[in-house]
């Protein structure tokens, strides 16, 4: 009996069609079964859906063996992850297990293990009650960070400085259905990401970024300036603290999305590590646009040892803006989003819908619209960012309005200059 090569496919959002894309169109690839709660698109002769909660593991393991599925592929859902290890676990297929899983995908194993690493104190603790709130050790005026501990989504995140604070966003996010959460000394500094191939246990840094958040509201990122890592030469610490992460997390193979703070000494902080390619098309499109590596052609072949090519492209362009834009409060009627063309513009797309009640965003879910803008310089980009907002136009409750992005371009700092 001949083995086939189906896959098993955790999700089917935007982010996720590209992978979609590429398992669709290769010879290599003979089922492909998504799990999808959400939607019921038209099934093609390769594509199956079925309508599972992601964390339905019982239900989608039965059907996983009734299908002599062989490999597992979540590589943009981090609401998948676990499901997906445990799947892996028990269908014997390649990728990351369970217990490589949790280190990524526990905030509060995460710092155990980065304390470990870079051997300096961590002010943080677990929160599982409101007594854990009261009980924490205050210093002073400084700030604090809740955070869910089992979410890579900014949704729930709470900056606050007192214990009365602290206590009305832990009720909050009971009420979200966050029962754990992690807290920590909130630290100043300059945050970085830096999306990772790992081969062999060997870690290969692809691209770095220098982000900015909201000053209404933390929890909210505004923009992402990326860079190729081969021409970033500073920054030893952060890249040590990413690849000393991984290695003992003992992930062989696969992608790695990392977040981290390098504070005004100069020490690294680690916000949070995801096995996974980051979102917003940073995984999906940016990747191969800015380095020329296909991060998806690998990580199909990393999680089932199946031969798919790795074309390489040559990449023209220096600098990736991930921007954010906001329009003004009220139901977004239209946009001409699908008018707006440059060869600078990599992608353009909306978080809302036609028809939503558009609000401030208090979460990363919440941000009206994306951009990604190539660029040789760093001034080109920002040129292209105001040639770019000219050109949208969009009706807010019955008001012809322009967007405004959530960032200052003058705030601007390429990852390479940040770390000098």
């Amino acid at each position: 009996m001949v083995l086939q090569n189906n896959f098993l496919v955790m999700g089917n959002g935007r982010w996720q069609q590209d992978t979609l894309m590429r398992l669709n169109e290769s010879r290599l690839v003979d089922l492909i079964l998504v799990i999808d709660p959400f939607h019921s698109p038209v099934e093609s002769t390769k594509i199956k859906y079925a309508a599972f909660d992601l964390n339905s593991y019982d239900e989608i393991l039965d059907l996983a063996k009734s299908m002599a599925i062989r490999y597992v592929v979540c590589d943009t859902s981090e609401y998948g992850m676990e499901t997906a290890a445990r799947l892996r676990d028990a269908l014997n297929s390649p990728g990351n297990g369970s217990k490589v899983t949790r280190c990524f995908t526990n905030k509060f194993r995460m710092r155990q293990i980065a304390e470990d690493l870079i051997q300096m104190p961590f002010e943080y603790a677990m929160v599982q009650s409101a007594d854990d709130i009261r009980h924490l050790n205050y210093s002073g005026n400084r700030s604090y960070i809740l955070k869910p501990v089992k979410s890579h989504a900014s949704k729930g995140v709470r900056k606050f400085r007192t214990i009365e604070e602290g206590l009305n966003f832990y009720t909050l996010n009971l009420a979200l259905g966050f029962s754990t959460n992690l807290v920590e000394a909130f630290i100043e500094g300059t945050e970085f990401t830096i999306e990772s191939m790992v081969v062999d246990s060997n870690v290969i840094p692809i691209a770095i970024s220098s982000k900015t958040r909201s000053e209404e509201n933390f929890a909210v990122a505004t923009s992402l300036l990326f860079e190729p890592f081969t021409k970033v030469r500073a920054g030893q610490k952060l890249r040590d603290l990413n690849s000393k992460f991984i290695k003992c997390s003992r992930l062989e193979s696969g992608i790695t999305h990392g977040e981290y703070i390098v504070d005004t000494k100069g020490e690294v902080n680690l916000v949070e590590i995801a096995a996974r390619g980051g979102g917003t098309e940073i995984y999906s499109k940016m990747l191969r646009e800015l380095t020329g590596v296909d991060a998806i052609g690998y990580y199909l072949k990393s999680i089932s040892n199946l031969d798919f090519e790795l074309p390489r492209i040559q990449s023209c362009w220096n600098i990736a803006l991930l921007g954010f834009f906001t329009f003004s409060e009220g139901v977004l009627e239209k946009v001409n989003l699908e008018e707006v063309r440059f060869d600078w513009l990599l992608s353009i797309g909306l978080n809302a819908r036609i028809g939503d009640v558009l609000q401030s965003p208090i979460d990363d879910n919440q941000r009206h619209g994306y951009f990604w803008i190539l660029g040789k310089t760093l001034d080109q980009v920002k040129q292209n960012v105001e040639a770019l907002m000219e050109e949208i136009v969009g009706v807010v409750s019955g008001i012809e309005v322009k967007p405004q992005i959530m960032f200052d371009l003058k705030a601007l700092i390429p990852p390479s200059q940040a770390l000098i």
